[in-house]
C-alpha cells in the first residue's frame, strides 16, 4: 500500500480513469496494487492527492 501511495504521489495521472467515466466523476482515478487484489480510488488536486477509498478488486464494484 505504501508503494502504491508513493507511486500515485509521484505520477498521479497513471491511474485508470475507467471508473470516472462509468460513475460520472471526471477526476476519479483508480490504481491497482500489483501484489494484492486492491484498488485505490483517488482524485488529484493541485497541491495534494485525495484518496477516497481502497476496495478489494474482486468485489463487485457497482458501476
Amino acid at each position: 500500500m505504501e508503494q502504491a501511495y508513493t507511486h500515485i504521489g509521484r505520477h498521479p495521472s497513471t491511474g485508470s480513469p475507467r471508473y470516472a467515466h462509468e460513475l460520472h466523476l471526471p477526476d476519479l482515478r483508480a490504481w491497482a496494487l500489483s501484489r494484492y487484489p486492491y484498488l485505490v480510488f483517488y482524485v488529484e488536486r493541485p497541491d495534494h492527492i485525495d484518496v477516497w477509498r481502497v476496495l478489494q478488486g474482486q468485489r463487485d464494484i457497482p458501476v
